[in-house]
């Protein structure tokens, strides 16, 4: 803490600034962990959860399609309506 009081002396003369009483420091730290450990559990979740979406999984389809129209172009014949 007195680090930190040092650093908001130190710029005092470039803006005025409320040193905060130690209290409120851990009151609000202890309340930005909190959140931030919230914040890990969902991310970890959401990163847990099924990763094939739909439209991921439509994309996919969409290019086995390209690459079966691919091919055929390679054929001698090609039918006119692909």
């Amino acid at each position: 803490m007195a680090d930190m009081q040092s650093t908001y002396y130190s710029i005092s003369d470039l803006i005025s600034l409320k040193v905060p009483s130690s209290a409120e420091y851990y009151t609000k730290s202890s309340t930005l962990k909190t959140h931030l450990q919230s914040i890990q559990t969902n991310v970890g979740a959401f990163e847990m959860a099924n990763s094939d979406s739909l439209t991921e999984m439509l994309l996919n389809l969409i290019g086995q399609q390209l690459d079966s129209a691919k091919q055929t172009r390679m054929m001698d014949y090609e039918d006119i309506r692909l």
